[in-house]
């Protein structure tokens, strides 16, 4: 009996892990988005970064999926870039704010046509390709219908020469 308890555990846990995220490719807008961004696929016209929110109040923590810390991308221009709240992080009533992907040392426009998608579900900025550099970037959203924002740590971008 305990066994049998121990593996239908498993499997439903194994079942949200799976369902965590939709698969790829996925449209957003007119766009199909062909894999997440990350060191791997530098070479797509379009990627995803998915964004967690836990805790909730003064206390809530915004990360990017591990393995897209520092995303790599083939510096060519017009490659789209989507962040998506994760299906617990949009139960938890989490949208991006107007502002929600911020880059802080974009100095020469890189990046262009930011636009909050979906009822503030998904964000998303167009890397123009002209730098090859760094560039960090800050993640925020907010709990729908209320002023609290939460703040992300710095992820980055790095568009390779």
């Amino acid at each position: 009996m305990l066994i049998r308890t121990l593996i239908g555990c498993a499997s439903m846990v194994l079942a949200s892990i799976t369902q965590a995220q939709p698969s790829m490719p996925m449209k957003i807008e007119a766009f199909t988005v062909e894999a997440p961004c990350n060191e791997v696929n530098t070479e797509v016209d379009h990627c995803v970064i998915w964004v967690t929110v836990t805790g909730s109040g003064p206390t809530c923590t915004v990360t990017v999926d591990a393995g897209q810390e520092l995303v790599t991308m083939a510096r060519s221009r017009g490659k789209m870039i989507f962040w998506m709240l994760t299906p617990e992080s949009l139960k938890a009533r989490y949208r991006f704010t107007a502002d929600g992907v911020t880059f802080k040392n974009d100095r020469d426009r890189n990046f262009k046509a930011a636009r909050v998608l979906q009822g503030g579900e998904a964000y998303r900025w167009k890397n123009g390709g002209k730098a090859p550099r760094v560039f960090e970037y800050t993640i925020k959203v907010a709990i729908d219908g209320e002023d609290l924002e939460c703040q992300s740590e710095d992820p980055w971008i790095r568009n390779r020469v």
